[in-house]
């Protein structure tokens, strides 16, 4: 892994990741080992497709899938290492869309220091929140409403009884 820092201005920087094949290789060949391990695929006993087959249907979605992570962890470093960037300047440095950023934020798969001044709206109330679509309070509202709306319905109250009427009776012959 290449990484170079360009100065482009005194606000500005530019942070330029290069991958090489050996820097994800290793993780993608892992991932497709737990793949095979696990396929059910007609024609083979589990665990015993053969590795080409895997390749073949889910070699480049793992490749994307493995390079996409190692890029949310490089900028969830860079979060962690500079608590004041903002997330202009993190796009900028590595180069992937602020709404990319703001996606993986909402899907929380990462999340701002609580120390960091940056932080996102909450769907909701509008409230600044670290990670997450909303904040604990506009949850703990919605948790309320679902409690209430599935709530087992109480039961029937019984019509009374006469004591007289409820017992058995013995009919003389």
């Amino acid at each position: 892994m290449n990484i170079s820092l360009q100065n482009v201005d005194k606000v500005s920087a530019l942070l330029t990741l290069k991958l090489e094949k050996a820097d994800y290789q290793a993780r993608v060949e892992k991932t497709l080992k737990t793949y095979r391990q696990k396929a059910n695929i007609p024609g083979f006993r589990p665990g015993m497709v053969p590795m080409s087959l895997i390749k073949k249907q889910f070699g480049k979605s793992v490749l994307v899938e493995e390079v996409d992570k190692m890029m949310q962890e490089k900028v969830n470093e860079y979060i962690r290492d500079n608590k004041v960037a903002s997330i202009s300047e993190i796009s900028d440095k590595f180069e992937v869309s602020t709404k990319q950023i703001e996606q993986w934020v909402r899907e929380e798969r990462l999340c701002f220091t609580d120390d960091s001044p940056i932080g996102l709206q909450c769907e909701c109330c509008g409230a600044t929140i670290k990670t997450g679509r909303y904040c604990d309070k506009c949850k703990g509202t919605m948790a309320n409403k679902l409690d209430n709306l599935y709530k087992a319905p109480a039961p029937a109250p019984r019509a009374g009884r006469d004591r007289d009427n409820a017992r058995m009776r013995f009919l003389d012959k």
